[in-house]
């Protein structure tokens, strides 16, 4: 069965194995990358008289074309969506191809329409096709008995959506179900040491004038039932009101992050900052469809800053998925990594000064380090 808009990056002829699956790509399937959509890009080379110039490369609308076909030494149905509807397995390696390239694969039969030429950055190299771990397709099996397989799915429409709200509301429902299924299997969805936090809530509350919590509490069953708020619920409100053992979703993102070496142990107030931006762009996309602007920063800068969280918030996402699920090992998978870190450790993000530099002000300083010295850093 042919395979079109996979990008594997490939430049000879290689056989690709993955579980059941042996994906032969030719000289033909290799020439046809060229012929694939592609977004404005820069090159950073040496001309012929070996002076080190920068090129600009347009976007080109290109095609959906076949670069790849494959053979299955034994069918079933899907692992990764194991519905009620019966879905082929062959629907699990075009989502696994398409997470690792950044670029949705298509079967021919689903070409129908006008699908998007958006993509995202690669989460692979070429090169780590041909080394991919043996058992990665064993191990679907753990990204579907996480629940993680709409989150891969997200993933990949991420790059498609036509805005950024559209692209932050896919990673974020991604990134919330990553953590979130991180928390429940590492038990993290209740305090730790929580009969040390019952004692001391215990002996605070205790020392709190009983009159003025019997009055609080008369007031909530006063009032809210007032309101239209049934008894039950007014009932449940007020056994509630002190009690406290459940993390709030930010504790459990910060864990997660922290687990991972994502973020550190011990932040500072400049590496907390930049985690409660994060999670306030992510919240105003989340709950109000909205880029939600700092009066400290300005709009310019807020917008900036938004656009970066939600490239992090992804690369987080491919991050764990690939590497910790997925069990990959990649220079790039490093890479993204690295450009985590950087985010939150020095406000950086693919070597642009987030909140200070303009992405033509970033541009220009790259072209100037590299013609002066060849080099690409900050």
């Amino acid at each position: 069965m042919k395979l079109f808009n996979f990008d594997h990056g490939l430049s000879k002829p290689t056989t690709i194995n993955i579980g059941p699956y042996q994906i032969q790509v030719s000289d033909f399937h290799c020439k046809n990358l060229q012929l694939l959509p592609k977004r404005v890009s820069r090159t950073y080379t040496l001309n012929e008289e070996l002076k080190r110039v920068v090129i600009e490369n347009g976007s080109v609308r290109g095609e959906f074309v076949e670069t790849a076909a494959f053979t299955c030494s034994s069918q079933s149905s899907s692992t990764l969506f194991n519905h009620d509807i019966e879905i082929p397995q062959d629907y699990d390696l075009i989502l696994v191809l398409s997470f690792l390239t950044g670029r949705q694969v298509y079967f021919e039969k689903d070409l129908d329409g006008d699908p998007r030429r958006s993509y995202a950055e690669r989460v692979i190299d070429s090169f780590d096709f041909e080394r991919l771990p043996n058992d990665l397709w064993q191990k679907l099996s753990i990204v579907s008995d996480l629940g993680l397989a709409d989150a891969m799915y997200c993933i990949v429409n991420a790059a498609q959506a036509p805005e950024l709200i559209g692209r932050g509301a896919y990673v974020n429902a991604a990134f919330d179900s990553i953590y979130t299924a991180w928390a429940s299997a590492a038990e993290k969805t209740k305090y730790e040491n929580l009969p040390l936090i019952d004692t001391a809530a215990t002996k605070i509350i205790n020392k709190i004038d009983n009159i003025v919590w019997n009055r609080a509490r008369n007031l909530i069953l006063k009032h809210f039932p007032l309101e239209g708020v049934s008894q039950d619920i007014t009932a449940d409100i007020s056994a509630r009101f002190r009690t406290l053992r459940s993390p709030s979703p930010v504790l459990k993102m910060t864990s997660f992050l922290q687990t991972f070496d994502y973020f550190p142990l011990n932040p500072t107030p400049e590496q907390n900052k930049r985690l409660k931006l994060l999670n306030t762009v992510r919240n105003g996309i989340a709950h109000n469809g909205t880029i939600r602007t700092d009066k400290n920063l300005g709009y310019e800068v807020s917008l900036r800053v938004a656009a970066t969280v939600v490239l992090i918030t992804q690369q987080i996402s491919e991050v764990y998925l690939a590497k910790e699920i997925l069990g990959i090992k990649s220079f790039s998978i490093e890479s993204m990594l690295k450009d985590i870190r950087n985010f939150f450790d020095e406000g950086v993000f693919r070597r642009q000064l987030v909140f200070s530099e303009k992405y033509s002000e970033y541009l220009s300083r790259l072209e100037t380090q590299w013609v002066e010295s060849g080099r690409l850093d900050r």
